[in-house]
């Protein structure tokens, strides 16, 4: 719960305080954080998002969708994460999506929004 919290915070940013005292949880849990999160680009950036979410059993890979303009880039996240569901299309991958992650460089964020 108090990782929602930190994700669902407004925009002031936490203090270090803050987060080094916070208490995380070291079990594994079958819920997701997410009913479904939406990752735009999947570089660098959205894999090392992606991985610990999935590695430590956070989010559940059927409710992570990604888009890449790269069908190759699309084809080494499907191979790296088993069930990660990939679209071909921003409007479908953020589709009921609950969070939408922009991972993409600096100067394509703009791009990315008016699509």
């Amino acid at each position: 719960m108090i990782a929602h919290r930190f994700l669902s915070a407004t925009t002031r940013p936490l203090s270090r305080r803050a987060l080094l005292s916070a208490s995380f949880s070291t079990t594994t849990s079958n819920h997701d954080v997410f009913s479904k999160i939406s990752f735009i680009g999947t570089g660098k950036m959205a894999q090392a998002l992606i991985a610990p979410l999935i590695n430590q059993k956070l989010q559940a890979p059927s409710s992570i969708n990604a888009f890449d303009v790269s069908d190759e880039a699309l084809k080494q996240v499907e191979e790296l994460y088993p069930g990660v569901q990939v679209s071909n299309s921003i409007q479908d991958s953020v589709q009921d999506a609950n969070l939408i992650v922009y991972a993409v460089k600096p100067q394509n964020v703009g791009k990315v929004h008016a699509e």
